[in-house]
């Protein structure tokens, strides 16, 4: 006691329980327990993994991004032979708490994920007596959506993720979704309702997780559709009004540019879419045909993972490469770069990782960690991040020496951009892979595939065309060619702008005397400057090339200016002409004056105060503008007809 009192006071004092700290030591020693093994004595038997998906709470969904945010909690648990012990051995001890780097966790991975990786992270792991291990994810899981706007507000969209194995067969790792549950917490959401969540199987390899989100479309409705429906009432008495009354078309105009105010703000809210264990404790821990053959295969004394896996080292190593595009995320005119999800399989052969498989129970493959045995420096030139090589996961080594491994996950590359044609643009966006270190005759690298997905189709913005590869020794190039989708903008511009070019020529049969043409064409102006606000937030800002839009814009913005002029010199005429009195004190000869009058005819000068031909004239001008500006955009369309090299 005395002793206890003493350690107490100096700051020395047991820290774990005994019990623990040898239970601890007992089962995950170095020397009995590899947490790169699969935990089965019989190699032959497959580890289940039971899944519980828990829907905590619905973040929302970026319709321009095709994104799906959640809060969620996924329960994971298996049963690892290798830790079971007695609890009476240990003081009753049933189960403790590690970090999942200590021991065996299954690759839990969700294919849809818009993150670096795509593998779950876990958070600590509790291991039972019984040999079952409980480990979860807790935090925010953002996934693809291909959604559909046809019947925006009052649409629905259904959301899915799929979870499997990233490295293992099923007849090593079978992973079974138990149960999904949704919490009260997700129906809290302002915007979107959580309908319901559905799993299903999709044998061998996936499981499912399906979610039907409907829009709640209260505040919508409210803000722009009882809105409209004022505007209709006014529409419609505006008809009553008398032509006479001076005010007809300042209050129609008045109207439209209404109008033109809601429609800036429903861009923002409209979605941007154009898709066992003796009592002891020694035991054995590993299965000795995995473990041995491990130890035999990659000890330090025969296997260095820094040395090319070739006997003759005159050789090369042939390492082949399949690219799968799994889905465009978008491209960023400001940062001329391109993100997409994609998976790239990698393979070669390892001299040095041979066995005969019947001297090792017949296990024909097993898994490490990428850092136990040689990769290649796979190099993505051309990658927006600061280390251009890919992250391989697990790899699996096969008994005559094949190796395989994956990436899975975000690529963004920078991607030279043309914005001339804009919206009918396409854009020529490539990237360059190979070795950063090896010469072509020691590591060969070959692209064999490349495999467009289905799921990449889903882009709301973007149609990629095509994918294709071309060699460029010692690389290899990769091109994606993509075309915008441009019904979003030209519902957006377009239209619109082809109306405000119809109110620029009726401007013109508007009489001066009215009072009403100086204010049609200033209000009409003033609408401009509101798509101009609105367009500078879709144009891409690049100074390489002026965009086929702006220009259209800008000519169909001069047409306006041009009438407003006219407008404005005809009202200065109408008044002037208004003031002139006729002198009749100093006519001698009426014979004689109407005989010159007859015989004047107008001059330029007088042409130029006469208000009907600069209105003729006008007319002419904003017509030949506007014809120009939807020559320009016919002239994009044409010449915009595919990628060029």
């Amino acid at each position: 006691m005395t002793t206890f009192w003493f350690l107490f006071l100096i700051g020395i004092r047991p820290i774990l329980s005994l019990t623990e700290a040898d239970l601890k030591r007992s089962l995950l020693s170095s020397a009995v327990y590899d947490p790169s093994v699969r935990p089965r004595i019989n190699a032959s038997h497959a580890v289940h993994v039971q899944l519980d998906v828990h829907v905590v709470y619905i973040v929302g969904l970026k319709e321009k991004e095709s994104a799906f945010d959640q809060a969620c909690f996924i329960y994971v648990s298996w049963r690892d032979e290798y830790l079971t012990w007695n609890t009476s051995d240990y003081g009753g001890l049933d189960s403790f708490v590690v970090q999942p780097s200590v021991v065996w966790t299954p690759d839990v991975t969700v294919y849809g994920r818009l993150d670096k990786h795509l593998g779950l992270e876990f958070g600590q792991v509790r291991v039972n007596s019984d040999g079952v291990v409980n480990t979860k994810f807790l935090g925010l899981l953002t996934t693809q959506c291909a959604m559909n706007s046809a019947h925006f507000p009052f649409d629905y969209q259904l959301c899915a993720f799929l979870l499997g194995s990233e490295i293992y067969s099923p007849k090593e790792v079978a992973m079974e979704i138990k149960s999904v549950v949704q919490l009260e917490s997700s129906k809290n959401n302002p915007n979107w309702n959580l309908d319901n969540v559905r799993k299903i199987a999709e044998p061998p390899y996936y499981w499912q997780v399906q979610y039907c989100l409907q829009r709640k479309s209260l505040y919508l409705g409210v803000l722009y559709m009882v809105p409209t429906f004022m505007h209709a009432v006014l529409i419609l008495i505006s008809y009553i009004v008398p032509s006479e009354a001076g005010e007809k078309i300042s209050f129609g105009v008045s109207l439209f540019l209404s109008f033109m105010v809601v429609l800036l703000q429903l861009n923002g809210d409209l979605p941007e879419m154009s898709t066992a264990v003796p009592a002891l404790g020694i035991r054995p821990i590993l299965s000795l045909t995995e473990a041995d053959l491990k130890r035999s295969l990659l000890s330090s004394a025969v296997y260095d993972p820094s040395v090319r896996p070739r006997i003759n080292a005159s050789h090369a190593v042939h390492v082949r490469l399949d690219v799968h595009v799994v889905y465009i995320i978008g491209l960023t005119e400001r940062d001329s770069s391109f993100a997409q999800a994609c998976n790239i399989f990698v393979s070669w052969r390892d001299e040095y990782l041979t066995w005969n498989t019947s001297d090792y129970g017949g296990l024909d493959s097993f898994v490490v960690q990428p850092s136990v045995v040689w990769t290649p420096d796979v190099t993505v030139y051309g990658r927006m991040e600061i280390n251009q090589r890919i992250e391989l996961g697990q790899v699996r080594v096969n008994s005559d020496g094949m190796v395989n491994a994956k990436f899975l996950g975000i690529l963004a590359t920078h991607c030279a951009m043309d914005s001339e044609f804009f919206p009918f643009d396409y854009q020529l966006c490539t990237f360059i892979i190979g070795s950063e270190i090896y010469f072509t005759s020691e590591v060969a690298m070959e692209i064999k595939s490349l495999r467009q997905l289905e799921s990449c189709k889903n882009n709301p913005n973007w149609n990629l065309v095509h994918v294709r590869k071309n060699p460029k020794p010692p690389f290899w190039q990769v091109q994606y060619c993509f075309q915008r989708r441009s019904l979003y903008l030209g519902v957006l511009y377009m239209v619109p702008t082809f109306m405000h070019a119809v109110l620029i020529l009726i401007s013109y049969i508007v009489p001066s005397e009215a009072g009403e043409k100086i204010s049609l064409g200033v209000s009409l102006f003033l609408s401009f400057m509101v798509f101009l606000l609105q367009l500078n937030g879709d144009l891409p800002e690049m100074s390489t090339a002026v965009p086929a839009l702006e220009i259209f814009f800008m000519l169909h913005m001069t047409s306006g200016v041009v009438s407003l002029v006219v407008s404005a010199i005809s009202a200065y005429i109408t008044h002037n002409n208004s003031q002139q009195t006729v002198s009749v004190n100093k006519v001698k000869d009426v014979s004689t004056a109407t005989t010159n009058e007859k015989r004047r005819f107008p001059n330029v000068r007088q042409r130029f105060r006469d208000t009907s031909f600069l209105n003729r004239a006008g007319f002419v001008v904003s017509l030949s503008l506007i014809l120009a500006a939807n020559l320009v955009m016919f002239n994009a369309k044409l010449k915009s007809s595919g990628c060029t090299q």
